[in-house]
């Protein structure tokens, strides 16, 4: 279908990012490290809210990101802090379709793992809000609502999520992003 397709669309960044050579960024599980900020494991145990890694255009951020979200060691050490934790992902990118690129494509997608991960909290979100059935496309969405829905479907998920996002500078429209983040 229409949305399928367009769901795959929306993650094939992820497919497109360069994997990293062997054993490239195995460092960033070093948890050796003297300052907190730069000890990703201690940060995963944590539950502090964000970790932000920044640097110059092409130096390896969305390849360090896709290595993370499918390094076993990111579940793993996740797990010491919640061990029902998972991962969810989204990898912004400019040269791609619209969706791929802005706020809707990111929420659309994030709700779409959020509820791949958590099959009953469909039944209870749409038991608190029967209008939803009324959905059928990410087009009859606002961003509003998206966002809501996650937001609601997060607080209600039993599953403790680490979210990866990928890509924010790229993002087609930068007002309220950083403020969603």
């Amino acid at each position: 279908t229409r949305r399928s397709s367009d769901l795959d669309d929306m993650n094939a960044r992820k497919s497109r990012v360069t994997e990293s050579h062997e054993k490239t960024f195995h460092w960033i599980f070093d948890d050796t490290t003297a300052r907190a900020w730069d000890n990703f494991p201690a940060w995963l145990k944590s539950g502090e809210q964000v970790y932000w890694i920044s640097g110059k255009a092409g130096s390896g951020k969305s390849t360090l990101m896709k290595f993370l979200v499918y390094d076993m060691r990111t579940e793993d050490t996740l797990r010491e802090w919640a061990p029902n934790a998972t991962v969810i992902s989204f990898f912004i990118w400019t040269a791609g379709t619209p969706m791929q690129r802005s706020i809707q494509g990111l929420l659309c997608a994030l709700l779409h793992q959020v509820l791949t991960n958590d099959q009953d909290l469909i039944r209870r979100l749409i038991a608190g809000q029967p209008e939803l059935l009324r959905k059928k496309s990410y087009s009859d969405w606002s961003d509003e609502e998206l966002e809501s829905v996650l937001i609601q479907g997060i607080s209600m998920s039993a599953q403790p999520l680490c979210i990866f996002l990928d890509g924010l500078d790229e993002i087609d429209r930068d007002e309220g992003c950083f403020n969603l983040v």
